[in-house]
């Protein structure tokens, strides 16, 4: 897990880029890898110098620039700096591929012999092997970048969900990067931060601004399950091909309950013993929540025999007294587990203290204050010594566990005159062992629905329209992961933290898409085979819990106990006098918080919005 930042510029270029400019951007996202740093540069026809912990002491003639900072995890001795090369290709790479073990030894039966115990050169000795190739058979997150001597091209890629990020920006005429943070171009000559209008007119609407664009006008997020391959000479893109397509994988209508449960057992278990792999301290997220309580009891499980088991720590955000408390449900998992915990509370006085910071740190204004609450989980994780966290990040995609997708598939089964699947769901909720919390979802859902029609914000006419097998992987890929998975690397980079997903390993998700959706719902349940696999190694309590929520905030309590605070910095706000905002705004704002339920709701998104906007606008000196 590191940074990394990759230039570009024409040979013909008059106004170039030096080596110290490479270097302050590399230095911008120190947060990211503070073990160490490293840059390589060259030409088309020769790499002429790499530099590993020094800055560079003079400016040199280069074509392209590799750079890298280092967190360091597997095989922390220097010998894992980057970037590395091997024989005539040199490499930046963040991430972990996690079947290294495995692909070394491969390698080793065609004769590559390894100098260090890390992934990195594991990558790049693959790459060596098989090419274009080398990236289906990696099983982790990454964004690569290599630049091939050989074959005279640039080669670059992020993971299949694109949990590690990736932007791509020309800076120049002749000139384009590839950075983790678009922070990091912001401190190069005539690069200027602009805004993206549409990303921020979505963002206003839905609080999330898209996948593909980011907040700044030019700058793009790499796409993701994607090999890109540019000549090295002019820089121009040669070749581009997907190397997943979980759109192709069909369901087994034959599939039983039982058979299920056992699927999501043998993978859920690969998956989480495979993230165990490191040299450096392993913890977990644990919110009490049927994901992450899974992950964690498996952890027990694997480290049982280990003096490990007995120091695992996990970490949870707990509001007592609160109506998003999950002290209970983590108390349970704690009991039956024996893994120590480390709580945190954050306050309204600590977001308010901290938003500029923490708006840094995204680059890109955030959906609610629910991600502040994981930014001081991943701090307290780092100064508890942990610098690697597992988490349940993706369960409820991976299993369609929304209760709109419930919804969405419910309606798509009757179109299709599945009616005993219908009433098995939602009928079966009312007996004995059902969860007629499904019924209670419905006011709420419809109002959703209505509300997102009437915003054309969120496509959501085109979600229920889709198959069930498309509306499945768009759910995975598309809809709801690339914000969470976002918020979540720039939460837990901010503290040099890795976050790691048991629930996004592709071989895994390649699995439960093979489950036909009639067994992901069992009277009034979600996620049924995720409960039926892990009966028994769960506290009851937990399988079978009812409520749902995140690492959420008293986000409603905050802004009626602090009206005034909140009021007095829209009302001097940088965006006055815009198209977002006027003080009859904020008047229509603050009345809308002491009205019902769904005005004090929505004025409560909206408040937070803006302020984000501000506070994001001002940090990057950006014009709106």
């Amino acid at each position: 897990m590191c940074g990394v930042a990759f230039f570009f510029q024409h040979k013909d270029v008059s106004s170039r880029l030096s080596t110290h400019d490479a270097f302050h951007a590399l230095q911008a996202i120190e947060h990211r890898g503070p073990d160490g740093y490293g840059m390589a540069f060259g030409s088309s026809r020769e790499s002429k110098r790499l530099i590993h912990n020094e800055k560079p002491r003079k400016n040199a003639s280069w074509t392209y620039l590799l750079g890298h900072r280092r967190l360091a995890i597997l095989d922390t001795s220097d010998a894992g700096l980057q970037p590395m090369s091997h024989q005539d290709i040199w490499m930046t790479f963040n991430g972990e591929v996690y079947n290294f073990v495995e692909l070394r030894a491969e390698l080793e039966k065609l004769d590559y012999r390894f100098e260090t115990g890390t992934d990195s050169e594991v990558i790049l000795k693959a790459y060596a092997a098989w090419g274009m190739g080398a990236f289906e058979r990696f099983n982790g997150m990454f964004s690569i970048i290599l630049v091939d001597q050989r074959q005279k091209r640039i080669v670059y890629a992020r993971d299949r969900l694109g949990i590690k990020p990736l932007y791509h920006a020309e800076i120049g005429e002749g000139q384009w990067a590839l950075v983790s943070e678009p922070k990091q171009l912001f401190v190069l000559p005539k690069m200027k931060a602009r805004v993206n209008e549409a990303v921020l007119e979505r963002y206003m609407t839905s609080g999330y601004g898209g996948s593909g664009d980011s907040f700044f006008a030019g700058i793009k997020n790499v796409e993701p399950g994607v090999v890109f391959a540019c000549d090295l000479n002019t820089g121009c893109q040669i070749d581009a091909h997907a190397f997943w397509s979980p759109e192709k994988i069909e369901a087994n209508p034959d599939m039983s309950e039982a058979e299920a449960a056992s699927l999501v057992w043998s993978h859920l278990n690969r998956a989480t013993n495979l993230r165990l792999r490191s040299d450096v301290p392993v913890a977990a997220a644990l919110s009490g929540g049927l994901d992450s309580s899974s992950i964690v009891m498996l952890m027990k499980e694997k480290l049982q025999a280990s003096d490990a088991a007995e120091q695992l720590k996990t970490f949870s955000v707990l509001f007592s007294g609160t109506n998003v408390d999950e002290t209970p449900f983590v108390k349970a998992v704690l009991q039956k587990s024996g893994v120590q915990n480390i709580a945190v509370q954050p306050a309204f006085d600590d977001w308010w203290a901290e938003k500029s910071d923490w708006a840094y740190h995204h680059d890109e204004p955030v959906g609610s204050t629910a991600q502040y609450a994981a930014y001081q989980l991943a701090r307290s994780t780092r100064e508890a010594g942990c610098p690697v966290s597992l988490n349940g990040q993706g369960g409820d995609e991976v299993f369609a566990g929304y209760w709109q997708s419930c919804f969405a598939n419910l309606f798509s089964m009757a179109r299709k005159r599945r009616f005993v699947d219908v009433a098995e769901t939602t009928l079966g909720s009312l007996i004995p062992g059902g969860n007629p919390d499904i019924l209670m979802q419905v006011p709420f859902i419809l109002s959703r629905y209505l509300e997102r029609r009437r915003a054309k914000s969120s496509g959501v006419d085109n979600v229920i329209g889709m198959s069930v097998a498309a509306r499945r992987v768009e759910e995975i890929r598309t809809i709801h992961l690339p914000r969470l998975l976002k918020w979540d690397d720039r939460n837990l980079m901010a503290f040099s933290v890795e976050g790691r997903y048991p629930f996004l390993d592709h071989e895994l998700i390649e699995a439960m898409l093979t489950i036909p959706v009639h067994l992901l719902y069992k009277r009034g349940w979600v996620k049924a085979p995720l409960r039926h696999a892990m009966k028994g190694t769960l506290p009851d309590e937990i399988t079978w819990r009812r409520s749902k929520w995140g690492f959420e905030t008293p986000q409603e309590t905050w802004w009626r106990e602090n009206q005034h605070i909140l009021r007095d910095h829209l009302s001097g706000s940088l965006l006055n006098d815009t198209k977002w905002l006027s003080s009859a705004r904020v008047d229509e704002l603050f009345q809308m918080l002491r009205g019902g339920t769904d005005a004090s709701r929505k004025a409560g998104h909206d408040i937070f919005r803006l302020i984000m906007l501000d506070v994001w606008a001002e940090r990057f000196n950006v014009e709106l």
